[in-house]
């Protein structure tokens, strides 16, 4: 007899060690629809009657149709996908239409705009039904056969759903419970365990572990009886592909199903005795459930998947063998560290030899910006150290027992070598290293942005201020980045958080700067969703902070060994030039800036066409 009180007791423990981690988890569950369904209450509800009101829904269902949709506009585009499937394209154009017309006209929000960017395109496209009379029109037009269409358009939407289905909601309900089960033990999580099962190279078999899971679940439900039975009887099926990806798919649902044998009713129990909590998620609209007891019920089903694995080892019940990660449930013995660390067991026992900071000039720049002079031979030697001791540190966390050994790993795939001697994102950057990231950022910059005119309007538009191709708004903000934010590189989290704000601070008062020295704007994002003032938007502001995440773990130091390859009487002249050719640029434009069509006159086409209409008729 497992007691509940004791499951609790110790779920408890563990959500109090990992508490905003276990919280960030579910709640990215919750959006991308893999469990918790019910905490998006606080999101669907706008105090109005849906019928009276328009009551705004985020559906994450399984069809993914009616994201973003009132429960009124998912209707309509059920039925302009019934009249597709019919092969009536032309009605089914014309419902969209209607529909987008009246989306827009109803959103009448400056700061929720939907007529605008990327997102709201995206966002107005899947809401209106528009991209699939688009994905009809195209498919038909290449086919020349609607019928052929319509099954093609079921069979794809069926396959790209069962992927996302699959592939990513079920596996990372696989990966949650590995996160919960090293946090039972561990008080160090890393975030690179998100890519547990791509890493191990499990991906594709437990995601058809998970699409067979739900195969048996379907065929049950036809029998009313099945439906709770065989609902427990598969509860531990993502628990046991946490521990061992490897397994096959039968063996995991066979075994779950032994596991639970006599115990079904033992967590039915555990379920009513979360009943008060639900009571609280309903009458929090589902802020409890987003903050403590999604976690929290998450950490009890885990420390109870722990009493039943060590039941059915105990009493040998057939595959309980394959449930073989010792030390996802204990801590590692020093013998058996030793057996896989051998090669790095001298750094272990020995304290991690402190490395000298330069003062002065050079140790402002380096201790807190992350910037060394030219990256002599003196800098980077400085910097090898650094990386040294801190892999040293890493390795000591592992040996007291504060982090999972990842050479203890069943897999062979995830259990790696470890390089001390390697700089990765936690390094100095030069300034002639500094100069041509900036160069890079810039053109990167400018090519995203004319890229998406040249698709958008099929037209080519020398964006930004300046008339070479570069927008230095772009190359700053990276190299901000990196300088303004090096204390920050060790926490992904704050340093996603800190690029958003820094990001957002350069791009709003740029505009504001160019718009009191030009009399004029060279962006406004009024419509854009979550926009301040025009200046800046939610949808920018998100992209800057993937950008620099990008910029700061991947994009920088890749580009950085390779301009650590490029002697310095090559390197220090191409950027003098650089600069010289910026400069130039800038002396020029502060009179002549870039203006012109697709600037500073920026307009929809549909705008255009409609302008170009009115003259042919008053000409007329």
């Amino acid at each position: 007899m497992i007691e509940r009180k004791e499951l609790k007791k110790s779920a408890k423990q563990s959500l109090k060690k990992h508490y905003w981690l276990f919280v960030a988890i579910c709640l990215f569950a919750v959006f991308i629809g893999a469990e918790f369904g019910s905490s998006l209450d606080i999101l669907r509800s706008n105090g109005g009657s849906s019928e009276d009101e328009g009551y705004e829904t985020l559906n994450v269902s399984v069809s993914g149709i009616g994201l973003g949709l009132s429960m009124a506009n998912s209707d309509v585009v059920e039925g302009i996908i019934d009249e597709l499937l019919m092969g009536q394209i032309r009605e089914g154009r014309e419902m969209s239409r209607q529909l987008e017309t009246e989306i827009k006209e109803n959103d009448d929000s400056k700061i929720l705009g939907r007529d605008k960017g990327v997102f709201s395109d995206i966002a107005n496209s899947v809401s209106s039904g528009k991209i699939y009379v688009e994905i009809f029109e195209k498919a038909d037009h290449v086919f020349g056969s609607k019928s052929f269409v319509a099954i093609m358009f079921i069979v794809l939407s069926m396959m790209f759903h069962a992927c996302l289905l699959f592939f990513v909601k079920d596996c990372f309900v696989v990966t949650s419970r590995r996160f919960f089960l090293e946090g039972r033990i561990y008080e160090k999580i890393p975030l690179t365990r998100l890519g547990y099962l791509p890493r191990s190279r499990k991906w594709t078999k437990s995601a058809f572990t998970m699409f067979l899971l739900s195969v048996y679940r379907t065929l049950w439900a036809f029998t009313i009886i099945g439906i709770p039975i065989k609902h427990y009887s598969y509860f531990l099926v993502p628990y046991i592909v946490a521990e061992n990806p490897d397994i096959k798919a039968n063996e995991a649902i066979t075994l779950s199903r032994r596991m639970m044998k006599g115990h079904k009713w033992e967590c039915f129990k555990i379920f009513l005795s979360f009943l008060p909590w639900f009571l609280l998620d309903y009458v929090t609209l589902g802020l409890a459930s987003v903050f403590y007891t999604n976690a929290y019920r998450t950490a009890v089903y885990c420390e109870y998947y722990t009493e039943l694995r060590w039941l059915a080892k105990e009493n040998g019940i057939p595959g309980a063998q394959l449930l073989d990660d010792t030390y996802l449930f204990r801590r590692p013995e020093v013998y058996e560290m030793a057996e896989s660390y051998g090669d790095v067991m001298k750094y272990i026992s020995e304290p991690v030899p402190e490395v000298q900071k330069p003062t002065g000039l050079r140790g402002f720049l380096e201790n807190w910006l992350g910037v060394m002079l030219l990256g002599t031979e003196r800098d980077l030697e400085y910097e090898k150290l650094q990386a040294r001791n801190d892999n040293i540190r890493r390795l000591k966390s592992i040996f007291r027992g504060e982090q999972y050994p990842e050479r203890l790993f069943p897999s062979a795939e995830l259990a790696g070598r470890i390089s001390l001697d390697t700089p990765h994102y936690i390094r100095n950057y030069s300034i002639l290293s500094l100069i041509l990231l900036f160069f890079i950022f810039s053109l990167i910059g400018w090519m995203w942005e004319v890229s998406l005119h040249l698709v958008k309007d099929g037209v080519f538009v020398n964006r930004g201020v300046l008339h070479g191709p570069w927008l230095p708004i772009y190359g700053a903000g990276g190299v901000m980045i990196l300088v303004l934010l090096n204390k920050f590189r060790r926490n992904p989290l704050a340093e996603f958080v800190a690029a958003i704000v820094l990001c957002g601070f350069v791009e709003y008062f740029t505009s504001f700067f160019l718009e009191m020295i030009f009399g004029q704007r060279w962006w406004d994002y009024s419509g854009y969703f979550l926009n301040l003032n025009g200046r800046i938007c939610g949808e920018g502001l998100l992209t800057f902070g993937m950008g620099g995440m990008a910029i700061v773990y991947l994009l920088a130091p890749a580009l950085d060994n390779i301009i650590r390859k490029i002697k310095l009487k090559v390197l220090i002249p191409v950027c003098l030039v650089l600069v010289c050719a910026f400069i130039t640029d800038q002396i020029y434009s502060s009179s002549h800036p870039n203006e012109g069509k697709g600037i500073t006159n920026y307009r929809d086409k549909a705008a255009v066409v409609e302008e170009i209409a009115a003259e042919a008729f008053d000409k007329s």
